[in-house]
């Protein structure tokens, strides 16, 4: 048998391998307030690592909705977003 492939037959999935100028912005913003309200003691780093993951969960179900994502998919969100927190 014969194995032939050729570029016209194969799908290349489109991937956007950087961020853009605002998405880096946010992301360099974020981690800036996370590391000043450690350093300067005003939340530990659990409590830190809560809220930056509470905030992109949020995010998640925000970008979810106005994209008009499935229910399923809306669904899993809230339902990681509901579940137990663990104790630190």
């Amino acid at each position: 048998m014969s194995f032939m492939t050729c570029a016209s037959c194969v799908s290349a999935a489109s991937v956007r391998a950087r961020l853009s100028f605002p998405e880096a912005i946010v992301v360099i913003v974020v981690v800036v307030i996370a590391s000043a309200l450690v350093s300067l003691g005003r939340m530990s780093a659990g409590e830190v690592l809560q809220l930056v993951a509470g905030a992109a969960l949020l995010a998640a179900l925000v970008v979810a909705v106005v994209n008009g994502a499935p229910a399923r998919a809306a669904r899993a969100v809230l339902q990681v977003a509901s579940g137990p927190t663990p104790a630190l």
